[in-house]
């Protein structure tokens, strides 16, 4: 439940929960009980007994999980109760279980698709180019006025020392699979979700900051009232910072770039927006026209806080996921089924375990290389 179990205690616990006798009937109980949330209702033991019997049952033929079709709920009575870690502990029970007897559509000697990991690439102003995925901490360029260093992880640039009035730029971009965390020159932290990319100066001079970005970027902005903070995506936004935490989704093939406020304040194309709010533009709407509600931040950030979040997505939606995280492509076969997805998992499970898990949600797929084919 707490996401530390190494891959021999996983199988130690799929060994127990296979015997399906007194004794683990008795351990899910008590686990069910103890990971209640507190401010929940207490659970009867019938309730409790209930639960863990619906754990126990959920790999039977006919069952399903975590998908709801339309007009219809899915196990929806015990999903509300229990801990959605649960639920992802019981996912990573099946794929276990299941990796000898379950029909999943991989094709034979498929190597198993892991999940992304931390990995950029970083173009220098001279168009040369440095892979970040595996380079160690210390000082790996120096651009007229600053050092490009790696600190922990993560791109960060400090003055080199050196008198430079011209300003050039870098672009850190992250292939589908790969995420990063940058610090601007001015002290700005910025993350990249896979298949991004962000422009910017190696150091900040004149009046205004401005960077430019493709793909979903979160940015926390150093407040610099002197220069104004910008952020252009493509010809269809500019962001305007008056505050320092959003996200900006700007992926080519999304309905619509959407900028989500956290805290602060934010124009989007002269539109000003508040915290929780989200500002669309419509990528078959008129241009710059935008569109401002309340959305959920959770499902938002989920990306930046190493989750999927599912919850009232359709196929579609999961499928661009998936290409990016995965770094697949992903093709439909007949009609598109209708579901919606519920819940959360986390990002580190490997394509394979998430084909059983939809295979498990009534969800057909084919994996033949790093071609993924949703089936009808």
């Amino acid at each position: 439940m707490q996401q530390e179990a190494s891959q021999a205690e996983l199988e130690e616990l799929s060994g127990i929960l296979d015997m399906e006798n007194d004794n683990t009937v008795q351990f899910l109980e008590q686990l069910v009980e103890a990971k209640m949330p507190v401010d929940r209702i207490p659970l009867s033991g019938e309730e409790i007994r209930q639960m863990s019997a619906a754990i126990l049952q959920i790999d039977k033929p006919g069952d399903t999980l975590v998908v709801k079709m339309p007009r219809r709920s899915i196990l929806r009575r015990w999903w509300v109760a229990a801990s959605v870690i649960i639920l992802l502990g019981i996912a990573t029970y099946l794929w276990i279980n299941d990796k000898a007897t379950s029909p999943v559509s991989v094709v034979k000697d498929q190597t198993p698709i892991q999940p992304g990991r931390s990995g950029a690439i970083l173009t220098l102003a001279d168009g040369s180019e440095l892979l970040l995925d595996s380079v160690g901490n210390g000082v790996i360029a120096t651009e007229k006025g600053s050092q490009a260093l790696i600190q922990d992880g993560r791109l960060a640039y400090k003055p080199s020392g050196e008198k430079n009035t011209e300003i050039v730029y870098n672009t850190m971009s992250t292939p589908r699979g790969r995420q990063f965390r940058l610090s601007l020159p001015d002290g700005t932290q910025v993350w990249l979700n896979s298949a991004s990319s962000i422009r910017y100066p190696t150091t900040f001079a004149g009046t205004d900051r401005k960077v430019e970005i493709t793909g979903e970027v979160y940015f926390e902005v150093a407040q610099k009232a002197s220069q104004p903070f910008f952020v252009k995506a493509g010809d269809r936004a500019e962001v305007q910072v008056l505050g320092t935490q959003f996200n900006v989704n700007a992926y080519d093939n999304e309905t619509a770039l959407s900028t989500t406020l956290l805290e602060g304040a934010v124009k989007v194309n002269g539109a000003m927006i508040k915290p929780g709010q989200q500002a669309k533009v419509l990528n078959d709407g008129p241009v710059g026209a935008v569109q401002v509600a309340y959305t959920d931040i959770n499902k938002v950030m989920a990306w930046k806080n190493g989750r999927f979040n599912f919850e009232g997505a359709n196929i579609e939606e999961i499928m661009r996921q998936i290409e990016r995280w995965y770094d697949v492509e992903v093709k439909y076969e007949g009609k598109k089924p209708r579901v919606e997805f519920e819940g959360q998992m986390t990002m580190d499970v490997s394509l394979n375990g998430l084909i059983v898990l939809m295979e498990k949600a009534g969800i057909h797929l084919h994996l033949n290389g790093r071609t993924l084919t949703v089936l009808p």
